[in-house]
């Protein structure tokens, strides 16, 4: 699988970013399963984003560090939308549930 390098080229542009990001999550799909729950999304970003900030605090920016942070963010919306669209299909297809009091 393609994977987007960003290498020592630095060759991500205005009309390149947004793929690059998508070959980055597409790498990502391919070698890891989808995040168990958001508190693992949350994790894997928060791990991207440190190993970002170590770059900067070392005065060496890495911008693949950044991409890795792009895509793992990118993959855990796509993830939480497609889980939110599929519980409130199930909410619509499951018969409205009477929780009326009855008083005799």
């Amino acid at each position: 699988m393609e994977r987007g390098c960003v290498g020592n080229g630095y060759h991500i542009t205005e009309e390149t970013v947004d793929e690059e990001i998508r070959k980055e999550q597409r790498y990502g799909l391919a070698k890891f399963r989808r995040y168990a729950s958001m508190h693992e999304a949350y994790a894997v970003i928060k791990e991207e984003l440190e190993e970002f900030w170590n770059s900067v605090k070392a005065n060496n920016p890495d911008p693949e560090e950044l991409l890795h942070v792009c895509a793992t963010a990118r993959r855990a919306l796509l993830e939480l939308c497609e889980k939110r669209r599929q519980e409130d299909e199930a909410k619509e297809e499951s018969p409205a549930q009477d929780n009326t009091v009855r008083v005799s």
